[in-house]
């Protein structure tokens, strides 16, 4: 304590709470950086155990494109998501045909409803050549 007097300083208090707030401060971003890395490593796993599809070249009939546009959404995202094995509201027999599709190389197939309410389909290839947006009633 009298060395703490010597320096001018007449508290521990003054010195001893800023050293415990800057062990506090260093323990709390260690603690942090553990979280981001765990949930870096999480996003990690969690893309490696998604389905990518080749889309091949992606295109979108007259009705579809106008359907978009009265829906005022983006065609990619529904793109993106036909790709990434998100099929949308295709029934438990589809998917499972997708899924077996997937492997095999055979045609996959998603189906969304738009904001509107306007019901679309994406469908890839067997090949891979292609992924076209349309309407039900442009097949």
């Amino acid at each position: 304590m009298l060395a703490l007097i010597e320096m001018g300083v007449s508290h521990s208090n003054d010195i001893i709470l800023p050293v415990a707030h800057a062990t506090l401060r260093a323990a709390q971003l260690q603690y942090n950086s553990a979280v981001l890395l765990t949930k870096s490593v999480n996003l990690a796993r969690r893309l490696e155990n998604l389905t990518w599809v080749r889309p091949g070249s992606i295109v979108a009939t007259p009705g579809a494109l106008e359907a978009f546009r009265a829906s005022g959404v983006d065609p990619l995202a529904y793109v993106v998501r036909h790709v990434a094995g998100d099929w949308g509201e295709v029934d438990e027999h589809d998917r499972r045909e997708n899924e077996l599709n997937l492997k095999e190389g055979y045609r996959l197939m998603s189906v969304y409803t738009l904001p509107n309410g306007v019901k679309l389909w994406c469908i890839t290839e067997a090949d891979r050549s292609s992924t076209c947006l349309l309407l039900p009633s442009e097949y």
